[in-house]
């Protein structure tokens, strides 16, 4: 079936009716729903700086090598902390992961990744908790990696990589739809970018430059649409025919009827 902004997420790969249940807790039914669901913030890991010049309660991107392997700790029932510890020459860091214990097949000692996520610890220890993370197997990586990475609303059932999936397949499918809701004399005049290439980079932005002009061009779209129903519903109403109040009708038997005398001043 041809797929556009209304097409139901159910038809979408990979989701289905019963995955269409976790999406409609968020409020996303439609491919048009998905590409409006727009991250709450970025993680910029364009600045990877060394754990030893770490800034402690910042966020910050670190590319590290696993030097142990992970622990698995269960502090009390249903809940569990796989730690281990990671280098990057300048000094080293642990890493703490809540209630994920596949992670210990993941982070094998020798691996190197990128990690971002708030630093935490002390003058003499680093450690960062439930961090992004990135496996890093040549620093070619590093280039092609997103750096402007956008953090979305979630729920539970639903993971980043499901829902990641599920917008690449709507910013698919928006690629091969050419209409704009904004006249292209209004976009030049404005210097406003097309709604395909705002909702794009919306979801994958290379600069923060970009994003800014993505952010714009919606902006402007929802106050443009919201102005062009206000000025419709106004022409509507003053095209309507007016109701007729005529002078000349006699209103003796109205004003006999009711139960009590008219002053002068309510008969003019």
């Amino acid at each position: 079936m041809e797929k556009d902004f209304d097409t139901d997420i159910r038809y979408l790969k990979h989701i289905g009716e019963k995955r269409a249940l976790t999406f409609h807790k968020l409020g996303i039914y439609t491919v048009g729903d998905l590409l409006y669901h727009f991250p709450r913030g970025y993680e910029d890991r364009s600045h990877i700086v060394s754990i030893a010049h770490s800034a402690l309660q910042e966020n910050c991107a670190v590319v590290a090598r696993v030097v142990s392997e992970v622990r698995v700790f269960r502090p009390r029932r249903n809940f569990s902390v796989s730690r281990f510890k990671v280098s990057d020459g300048s000094g080293s860091m642990e890493i703490f992961f809540y209630n994920m214990d596949y992670v210990k097949n993941y982070f094998v000692p020798g691996l190197t990744f990128l990690f971002f996520g708030k630093m935490d610890g002390t003058l003499t220890t680093r450690k960062m908790a439930h961090p992004s993370y990135q496996k890093i197997e040549t620093m070619g990586d590093l280039d092609q990696g997103q750096k402007i990475v956008p953090v979305y609303p979630m729920c539970a059932g639903m993971t980043k990589n499901m829902l990641q999936n599920a917008i690449d397949q709507a910013l698919e499918i928006c690629a091969g739809i050419d209409t704009d809701p904004l006249p292209e004399a209004v976009r030049k005049k404005c210097r406003l970018v097309s709604k395909k290439w705002a909702l794009f980079t919306i979801h994958k932005p290379l600069h923060f430059e970009e994003l800014a002009r993505a952010r714009r061009r919606l902006a402007f779209e929802e106050l443009f649409v919201f102005e062009v129903g206000l000025l419709r519903l106004k022409t509507r109403n003053h095209a309507r025919t007016p109701v007729q109040i005529r002078d000349d009708l006699d209103m003796t038997a109205f004003y006999q009827a009711l139960p009590f005398r008219l002053t002068a001043a309510q008969k003019r």
